[in-house]
């Protein structure tokens, strides 16, 4: 779930402060945390009762900017007909190094000496 994963990575910041997290998702604004008791939830409830938070519904159609960042861009479809469209990310690990080796900001970042990560050739 994206939400446990925003949290762990602002765990440091969140931790024992009341926070909001707002979701396009209607059924989460019910959630109550503490009172779940499913096992395939378990390890999330359990994560998550850990923080002062409260879940707040925040309709996609009024946050267009984050629900555009969430969506896989595709082109407009040229034909009418009945097949479906299917489209599918082919990023490739080596395509990826091989854009960082080329790229003027990159070069640039391996001169500096800060937080960024360089790992399998990749900086993250």
């Amino acid at each position: 779930m994206a939400i446990k994963e925003a949290i762990k990575y602002w765990q440091h910041w969140l931790i024992r402060k009341h926070f909001k997290v707002f979701s396009d998702h209607k059924p989460l604004e019910r959630m109550n945390i503490k009172a779940r008791t499913d096992e395939e939830l378990g390890d999330l409830t359990y994560y998550l009762s850990q923080f002062d938070f409260e879940m707040i519904y925040h309709p996609a159609s009024e946050n267009l900017e984050a629900d555009c960042l969430s969506r896989n861009p595709v082109s407009e479809i040229q034909q009418t007909d009945d097949e479906t469209l299917k489209v599918v990310n082919h990023i490739k690990i080596k395509d990826i190094i091989e854009d960082q080796k080329n790229n003027k900001f990159n070069k640039f970042i391996r001169n500096e000496k800060d937080e960024t990560i360089f790992k399998d050739n990749i900086y993250y």
